[in-house]
């Protein structure tokens, strides 16, 4: 390093500016720096490591939930297509209903009507029978006597 260049040269020199004690004191306190900076670098790799591991690893969960909120996406419109189909069928089914409700009710007017009209027709029939059974009789009661007067 630049700092135990600088002790071997002054030490080679021997001009006394730095004592030899002095000088290992300081290349050990250089080395104890330097062993302190290479350990927190190995550190700081490693846990850079761990951060990236990390990072790869949330970013893999973020893709997975991504992945299921897609999902969940696509099946809550399946969903969703399904239950208006069901509530489109549930409406066609309710006015298929009421059509037929309706068409109950106008055939049991039309019941009614007919069962009023045959009554009015048995009456009518009933009348008209009576009527030809009197003008029957009547007739026969006329010939009878027409008869007795050309028996006279």
């Amino acid at each position: 390093s630049v700092v135990n260049g600088i002790l071997d040269e002054s030490i080679e020199r021997k001009n006394g500016e730095i004592p030899l004690r002095m000088a290992c004191l300081l290349r050990k306190v250089v080395q104890e720096i330097e062993r302190r900076i290479s350990t927190q670098a190995e550190h700081l790799r490693t846990q850079n490591n761990l951060f990236k591991a990390r990072e790869e690893k949330y970013q893999s969960r973020i893709r997975v939930i991504e992945a299921l909120a897609t999902g969940t996406t696509d099946e809550t419109q399946i969903v969703m297509n399904q239950l208006q189909q069901i509530k489109t069928e549930k409406t066609k089914m309710e006015e298929k209903k009421k059509l037929e409700e309706q068409d109950v009710v106008r055939l049991m007017k039309e019941k009614d009507h007919n069962t009023n009209e045959i009554s009015a027709l048995k009456q009518e029939l009933e009348i008209a029978r009576k009527t030809y059974e009197q003008q029957c009789l009547q007739m026969e009661t006329d010939a009878k006597g027409a008869q007795q007067e050309l028996e006279e």
